[in-house]
C-alpha cells in the first residue's frame, strides 16, 4: 500500500509530452482504472494513439478532465482531477470550487445520450485533505446536488486514500503503470500468480 501510496502521490495532473517522451500523469491512471470499472469514456484529456499511448490535448476543458458513462448509459461520470491537497487555500487558488462549477454545466464535445438520468461529479485528489476543506466541498455538495435540467446531480470526492483503494480493488495489474512498463511488471505480476515469492523456483527463474 506504501509503494502504490507514493507512487500515486508523485504524478502530476495530467500527462504531458517533454520533447518525444510523455510523462504519464494522474489522468492516466483514472483512464484505466475507470476502464476497469467498466465505463466508455466520452472525454479525455488525452488523445489514445497505438499502444495506448496517451497524448496529451491542449483544447479547454470546461472543468471536466474525464467524462465517462455507464455501460446503460444512464448515469455520466464526470472527474475533476487536482494534484494538490484539498484545503481551504488552495479551494480557491487551486481552482477546485471553480472547476467544480464549470463541470456542472456538463460542456462536453459530444452530445449526451437521451435516456441519461444521473450526472456524478467526482473531485478526485492524489494528495491528502483537511477538515476546512472538506466542510468547503461538503457545502459546495449539498447546494448543488439534487435535481437539475430533468437530472440528478450527485457530487463526491476522492482523496489518496480512498484512489489507493480503489486501484487496489479494480487496478492491481500493469495497468497502474505507464505503457512502457507494462512487460516488465506484467512478467513479475504472472511470477506471483504461480510461482511461491522467494522460494526456489522463483530464485532459479529470476536468475535465469
Amino acid at each position: 500500500t506504501s509503494f502504490i501510496t507514493d507512487y500515486l502521490m508523485s504524478l502530476g495532473e495530467m500527462s504531458q509530452r517533454y520533447k518525444k517522451e510523455i510523462k504519464h500523469g494522474f489522468d492516466w491512471v483514472i483512464y484505466r482504472l475507470s476502464l476497469d470499472m467498466g465505463l466508455t469514456p466520452i472525454r479525455l484529456p488525452f488523445s489514445r494513439v497505438p499502444g495506448d499511448i496517451p497524448a496529451p490535448k491542449t483544447e479547454t476543458e470546461f472543468g471536466i478532465d474525464e467524462g465517462y458513462l455507464s455501460p446503460n448509459s444512464e448515469e455520466l461520470t464526470i472527474f475533476v482531477l487536482k494534484a494538490r491537497q484539498l484545503n481551504k487555500g488552495n479551494w480557491e487558488a487551486e481552482r477546485f470550487r471553480e472547476d467544480l462549477e464549470h463541470a456542472k454545466l456538463i460542456v462536453l464535445p459530444d452530445s449526451l445520450p437521451k435516456n441519461l438520468k444521473s450526472v456524478k461529479i467526482i473531485l478526485a485528489y492524489n494528495q491528502d485533505d483537511t477538515r476546512d476543506g472538506i466542510i468547503l466541498f461538503n457545502a459546495f455538495a449539498k447546494l448543488n446536488s439534487g435535481e437539475r435540467g430533468g437530472l440528478i446531480f450527485e457530487f463526491e470526492r476522492w482523496n489518496i486514500d480512498h484512489i489507493v483503494s480503489q486501484v487496489k480493488t479494480h487496478l492491481m495489474s500493469p495497468e497502474l503503470l505507464p505503457p512502457e512498463h507494462f512487460s516488465s511488471f506484467r512478467m513479475i505480476f504472472d511470477l506471483c500468480r504461480t510461482v511461491e515469492p522467494f522460494g526456489e523456483e522463483w530464485d532459479r527463474l529470476l536468475v535465469a
